[in-house]
């Protein structure tokens, strides 16, 4: 409860990765990667303005290839700021941030917009800017989410601009608060 009197909240975050890039042809040599990963973040609101500071994707590498070495994930460090109002049963949530990718020394920014009715279904769109050199390419994208109490049920679905890494990416998401 001191937290929500600071207006200050921590978020933590596990995730399991798992990808599938090859065609069965490939059998003998590819595999799906598979990572598990954490974010930790912190994030101070005064009045609508969020301020955020955080890390993502620390955690194990990604290997596609059988007995590959794999490769770090996108991990970062991040900085963002956004706005939320409210107006009767709809809430309006645009946010910006900064990337700095820790093993790929290059940056990254991000914008998002979310439109809320009534603190239960969401629609969330996207656009991720990055450099030729860093670990995600460029891509927008668009999601639905749905809150029930506690947990949150979230989908998404990237799109590449540009390249084809990320192509025909889908992604589900479940948090639980407390």
């Amino acid at each position: 409860q001191l937290l929500e009197l600071l207006e200050v909240a921590l978020g933590i975050n596990a995730k399991f990765i798992n990808s599938a890039l090859s065609d069965a042809e490939f059998v003998d040599i590819y595999q799906n990667g598979t990572a598990f990963a954490g974010d930790v973040s912190l994030m101070y609101q005064l009045n609508a303005l969020q301020f955020s500071a955080g890390v993502t994707n620390i955690g194990t590498k990604m290997a596609y290839v059988i007995d590959g070495e794999g490769y770090q994930l996108p991990a970062a460090g991040r900085i963002g700021v956004g706005y939320g109002a409210q107006f009767s049963d709809f809430t309006l949530n645009a946010a910006a941030e900064v990337d700095y990718y820790l093993f790929h020394a290059t940056v990254g920014a991000g914008l998002g917009l979310e439109l809320g009715y009534r603190e239960t279904g969401f629609v969330r769109a996207g656009f991720h800017y990055a450099t030729a050199e860093a670990t995600l390419p460029t891509y927008a994208s668009a999601g639905l989410g749905c809150k029930f109490g506690q947990h949150n049920v979230g989908i998404s679905y990237l799109l590449p601009l540009g390249t084809e890494v990320l192509k025909n990416t889908f992604m589900i998401s479940y948090s639980w608060s407390w």
